[in-house]
């Protein structure tokens, strides 16, 4: 991070961060030679890489940069200069004044379809501009989108642009990057899936308006592959929303892009909206479809929340940990409910299927169906107060509406509280341990199950005090639970000396109660000693980070990263899936990161 008041290129003076994600940060600066307020885009090359790959990704940037600046769209951000400093690089943007479209979505909820199709029209026209000169955004969001204060709608961020050639399979960008999960298509964070070509944009344009439509975002995509059954459409969520809207908007965020729209152009026609340029490419390079189900990893197993009955959803082994990390003493609680499942395995195998994504989604589904039918009386409710209003006096219809107000407030916090109930009754279930469980493929042994009915593998309890923490251990309710204070800056915790493995599956639930936002806390893995291991942690203010340990020194392999699928103040649960040197990472069953490293083949 860069502090405020430092002076890039002797001209950009760092005012205030703006937003800060795993491959940097963007800045409000001013532009001391021209007096006017900018926006800087740092971009920070992924650790590791050689040499003549540096020089490589230094000479693309300037490739790219030099035709973002001649980029000139009134829904466009314009770039008007880029630059190397360290081993960094930095765009440089005007600096948008107004409000992000997350930021409208989170004020005022589900929007108008007439005011979103203004913005749509606006944004397919900058992204008909872009794609015709070969460009790709690979980063659409409402996060990305800035409501002008005369309403105009203006795409910025270009850190992640890719120069497009169709007939090239290959996906040449900056810096490493995959866009944000909800509204990125399977192909930009799959390395196997194909390059991304325009419709990329297009499913992340129509995952925005799905957005701004429903008032919720739509799941990953990773999801969606794994339980298409359970993706509620534009119209389930709003049904005042169009079908012809609907039906377009669905069409973009097609998981096979072979049947998305093939333009902006055709996007635009389908939403009846005129003069979007048509485009200049029309050819595309032939990509694998997409399978039924994720092959990959993307939908973890075990997933906690379910409302099957405890014998179906029980594939859950459980084992406890949790690590919070702070940097000065202060009383820090932390209740945690691990689970922790080892495998032994050679080869990388497909074990997520569809009956975990079911067990996720069914109560999703609970959930949705809830808000929705809420959502839906409250505005059957308001239709009978206007009713009454042309009736009677305001003061009439306001007596008129207020029961019924009041009974659809009632009937929607009871089915809440009914899931809510449901949600706490799997959680128990989920937490019981099958050792012939669904969740692994046969190749692979379970080495590793305890579901904490007893103390049968004698975990400590009670309370106690090391050099780094105090606190108290207990089994309680299926669960092997700690609360600790940090005396320190860290607080270890281990599961019970098993086997050296390079192939493994850990998932662990913990859930900061006291302290700011910043407390980090995560799981340790593949530990050979105290110099030796690996570590992945979040922070409640909204991102994570995989870093090792090696020889007594630390590495950051991925730094810190902005992630949505963090929940704040509530219990997280962590996932890392190890096969040899490649570790994937979950945050609530959520894919938001992978990495190869071979500096911890065991532990």
């Amino acid at each position: 991070m860069l502090n405020s008041g430092t002076v890039l290129q002797n001209r950009y003076r760092i005012v205030t961060p703006l937003g800060q994600g795993g491959m940097g940060a963007v800045y409000r600066a001013e532009d001391m030679r021209l007096n006017v307020s900018v926006a800087v885009k740092e971009m920070v090359p992924q650790p590791g890489l050689d040499t003549q790959t540096l020089a490589q990704l230094r000479n693309q940037f300037h490739q790219e940069a030099t035709v973002l600046a001649r980029l000139v769209h009134p829904s466009l951000v314009r770039v008007t200069d880029f630059f190397e400093e360290g081993n960094n690089a930095y765009l440089v943007m005007d600096f948008i004044e107004g409000e992000s479209l997350a930021e409208r979505i989170a004020r005022q909820g589900a929007l108008s379809e007439a005011e979103v199709l203004i913005w749509a029209r606006q944004l397919l026209d900058a992204l008909a501009y872009c794609h015709n000169q070969g460009i790709i955004h690979r980063d659409i969001k409402p996060q990305n989108v800035i409501i002008r204060p005369d309403g105009r709608a203006v795409l910025v961020d270009f850190g992640l642009v890719k120069l497009w050639d169709p007939r090239d399979p290959r996906t040449k960008t900056v810096m490493r990057g995959m866009g944000t999960p909800e509204y990125a298509p399977p192909e930009q964070y799959e390395a196997d899936m194909g390059h991304t070509d325009p419709r990329s944009d297009l499913y992340s344009l129509g995952a925005t308006i799905y957005h701004a439509l429903a008032g919720q975002a739509p799941p990953t995509a990773t999801l969606r592959i794994a339980s298409p059954e359970h993706f509620f459409t534009v119209r389930q969520l709003n049904p005042h929303v169009s079908a012809a809207t609907e039906q377009a908007v669905l069409k973009a965020m097609e998981l096979n892009r072979s049947l998305r729209w093939g333009s902006a152009f055709e996007m635009a026609a389908a939403l009846g909206i005129q003069g979007v340029a048509p485009p200049t490419h029309t050819e595309y390079a032939v990509t694998p479809p997409i399978p039924p189900r994720h092959d990959r990893t993307s939908m973890m197993p075990g997933t906690q929340f379910t409302d099957q009955p405890a014998a179906q959803a029980a594939a859950h082994p459980a084992a406890v940990a949790a690590s919070p990390s702070r940097r000065a003493p202060a009383w820090v609680g932390i209740v945690a409910a691990v689970a922790v499942v080892a495998f032994l395995c050679c080869a990388a195998t497909t074990w997520f299927g569809r009956r975990m994504a079911q067990r996720e989604y069914a109560l999703q589904t609970t959930t949705a169906q809830a808000q929705g039918e809420s959502k839906n009386a409250t505005q059957t409710a308001g239709a009978i107060a206007a009713v009454a209003t042309r009736d009677a006096s305001t003061a009439q219809a306001q007596a008129r509406a207020t029961p019924t107000l009041s009974a659809v407030r009632l009937t929607a916090t009871a089915r809440i509280q009914d899931t809510y109930d449901a949600q706490a009754k799997a959680t128990a279930a989920a937490l019981t341990c099958i050792h012939d469980t669904a969740i692994a493929p046969i190749e692979w042994s379970v080495v590793m199950c305890d579901s904490f009915n007893d103390n049968a593998n004698d975990w400590y309890t009670g309370d106690y005090e090391g050099e780094r923490a105090i606190g108290n251990k207990r089994i309680e309710d299926g669960k092997y639970l700690w609360q600790a204070e940090a005396v320190d800056s860290v607080i270890w915790w281990t599961v019970p000396k098993i086997a050296d493995l390079s192939d493994f599956y850990l998932t662990a639930q913990a859930r900061r109660v006291e302290g700011p936002e910043k407390i980090q806390y995560g799981v340790i893995f593949h530990r050979a000693n105290g110099d030796n291991y690996g570590l992945f942690k979040i922070r409640d203010s909204g991102d994570f980070k995989f870093s090792i340990r090696s020889d007594g020194q630390w590495f950051t392999v991925l730094d810190w990263m902005e992630s949505t699928a963090i929940r704040s103040g509530e219990t997280n649960r962590l996932t890392v899936r190890a096969e040899c040197s490649h570790y994937t990472f979950y945050i609530n069953d959520l894919y938001v990161a992978e990495a190869v490293e071979d500096r911890l083949l065991s532990g």
